[in-house]
């Protein structure tokens, strides 16, 4: 799914996402700085008790490699494959972490950008 700046979807809709979800189907939400994040959100915390918040300044190329410097792609994933270098876009969002979410992409700033879930099934 793809958020816009004002709720489209109702709690039926969550309701059934989270259905789908819940059978081992993949979710992929996409959100953007603020406000663009407003669906992405409600089903971010139904799903896996995360979001997105803010509108940092970006406008930076991230590279590969994240290990040592926090910030950049994680080489070795899927998502990833054949990517050297990301250009962050001009304002940016922050992911909030949480212990079940693998990191993918940090920004510049060194907030968490994209990440996946995989677990017992469930690809987020």
């Amino acid at each position: 799914m793809i958020s816009g700046s004002t709720r489209k979807l109702s709690k039926g809709h969550v309701k059934l996402i989270n259905k789908f979800f819940d059978s081992g189907k993949g979710v992929y939400i996409w959100g953007d700085n603020e406000p663009f994040y407003a669906d992405a959100n409600v089903v971010a915390e139904a799903l896996l008790g995360s979001g997105m918040d803010g509108n940092l300044s970006g406008g930076q190329v991230v590279d590969a490699d994240f290990k040592n410097k926090k910030k950049g792609l994680k080489i070795g994933h899927d998502i990833t494959t054949g990517l050297e270098f990301m250009y962050e876009g001009d304002t940016i969002a922050t992911l909030r972490k949480t212990k079940d979410l693998e990191p993918i992409l940090y920004g510049s700033a060194g907030n968490l950008v994209t990440a996946v879930y995989n677990k017992n099934g469930k690809r987020f």
